[in-house]
């Protein structure tokens, strides 16, 4: 029983550990650039050794990583449950929190995940893009979006829209609101998905 509870704790301190290192990560890197940023100043600011940092992540990349895996479960926790009934709402709410988080994010962050070695955007089984799917099936087969492209188009097209917001906008060094520009963008566009019928 004690063995049972001593693993417990162990694993709640791992992740409270690992946690600790990737804030600490997104916060440095946010102020100084992801290239400015070394192992040695994650570690120092996680108050953790270098090897602690390694036994966690691989690499600063794969702290990036890690942030949009978590983009995933906070779809999962935080928005699915905001997607309700109209499909133009629903891209709303949608977008909208995809630019909160990416907001959220940095831009730093922005500028290193939206460069083009990030072949994890192309993953049509992570949690995000299978909800946006969904949520264009079921607009499709109600009619309320056209039915004459497929559903992987108008995600790819929906995707393509909204990372050229945030590629520009962390061109931009965050010069504008990311969430307001996002839904003026969508909105924008909504009449080209519209069903004709």
């Amino acid at each position: 029983m004690m063995k049972k509870n001593y693993l417990t704790t162990r694993k709640l301190q791992a992740q409270k550990t690992r946690e600790r290192i990737y804030l600490s990560s997104m916060e440095l890197i946010n102020e100084h650039g992801f290239d400015n940023v070394t192992i040695e100043d994650i570690s120092q600011k996680a108050e953790v050794s270098v090897g602690a940092f390694y036994h966690h992540f691989k690499s600063k990349r794969e702290v990036f990583v890690e942030l949009f895996k978590m983009i995933d479960v906070y779809f999962e926790k935080t928005v699915e449950d905001k997607l309700v009934g109209d499909f133009f709402a629903n891209i709303d709410t949608f977008f909208y929190h995809y630019a909160i988080y990416n907001d959220k994010s940095g831009v730093e962050a922005a500028k290193y995940i939206y460069g083009t070695q990030h072949e994890f955007f192309l993953d049509r089984d992570r949690y995000m893009l299978s909800l946006l799917s969904r949520l264009v099936d079921e607009a499709r087969n109600d009619g309320q979006i056209r039915n004459d492209v497929s559903t992987n188009f108008i995600v790819d097209f929906l995707l393509t829209i909204a990372r050229g917001v945030i590629y520009d906008w962390s061109l931009n060094n965050a010069s504008y609101d990311l969430p307001e520009r996002m839904v003026t963008y969508i909105e924008f566009i909504k009449p080209s998905l519209a069903s004709h019928s």
